[in-house]
């Protein structure tokens, strides 16, 4: 996997701060102060992680954002300041982090999101490679979700990790601190809502009401449960196209991202 962060943000301080800190914990780091250089970036670099600022205007964009994050594969959204709500539940981020930031919480982070798939792949012989729920497929070992039609539904690492605990736990209440330690290595913080708001993101991918949900059901005060019946296998699914999380190959991301073919952005007028 690529040591190379881009770090997106309209805040000049807060691309300078994050960049200190991530060249400090031996990450090479691209900045981009907007839709233009990020455009140029993408396409051309491989990126592991982006990391995007956001601010009280949302100055980058939020559709920027999700571009980024589709081609990049991995994306931590940063909102300094007093707000603790989420910008954009149905963006697919690996991680949130608002309110007062300070560097270790930050390089926590980073290391849960990209965690999943450098260290917590489980080996061969130790699960079954194949969990089946009601018409889904997790395929352990090629780390992808498929639905009743074979077609993959589109995880970040995060969301595929905490998804894999669930379903190997069937019909237990897992605790909010178990589901962050097993998905990001480490105990819930006072007030940390990360995994509530992982859950929310999981659950508009595979409920058919995620207001009603069906499989992961909440247990105030105690956790989460997956409720649907889990059938396990050892033999692999196949092939599939993508890794899910993976971005798309630098072909794909010229054409997702070429400035010929989008324009900066309202949100960005200066373009860089």
């Amino acid at each position: 996997m690529s040591n190379r962060v881009l770090v997106l943000a309209h805040d000049t301080a807060l691309r300078a701060s994050l960049a200190r800190l991530l060249q400090q914990a031996g990450f090479a780091v691209e900045l981009a102060g907007g839709a233009k250089r990020a455009r140029e970036l993408v396409p051309r670099t491989r990126f592991g992680l982006a990391i995007v600022g956001l601010d009280e205007q949302n100055a980058v964009g939020l559709e920027l954002a999700r571009e980024v994050g589709q081609v990049v594969g991995r994306l931590i959204l940063v909102r300094p300041g007093g707000r603790s709500d989420d910008p954009a539940p149905d963006l697919a981020c690996d991680a949130y982090l608002s309110g007062p930031l300070d560097e270790g919480r930050i390089l926590v982070e980073i290391q849960s999101v990209l965690r999943p798939q450098q260290d917590r792949s489980p080996a061969p012989g130790d699960a079954p490679a194949v969990l089946r729920f009601d018409g889904f497929t997790l395929d352990v070992a090629g780390r992808c979700l498929l639905d009743g039609m074979q077609r993959e539904v589109p995880l970040t690492p995060s969301e595929f990790a905490l998804l894999l605990v669930l379903a190997r736990a069937p019909g237990r209440v897992l605790s909010r601190d178990h589901l962050r330690n097993e998905v990001a290595g480490r105990a819930l913080d006072p007030y940390d809502r990360s995994i509530d708001m992982l859950v929310g993101r999981l659950r508009r991918k595979i409920e058919s009401d995620p207001k009603d949900p069906r499989y992961i059901v909440t247990f105030p005060g105690a956790g989460y449960k997956f409720t649907a019946k889990v059938q396990e296998t050892t033999t692999a699914v196949g092939s599939v196209p993508r890794t899910a999380g993976q971005g798309p190959d630098l072909a794909t991301a010229r054409r997702m991202l070429s400035c010929r073919s989008c324009p900066p952005l309202p949100c960005c007028p200066s373009g860089t």
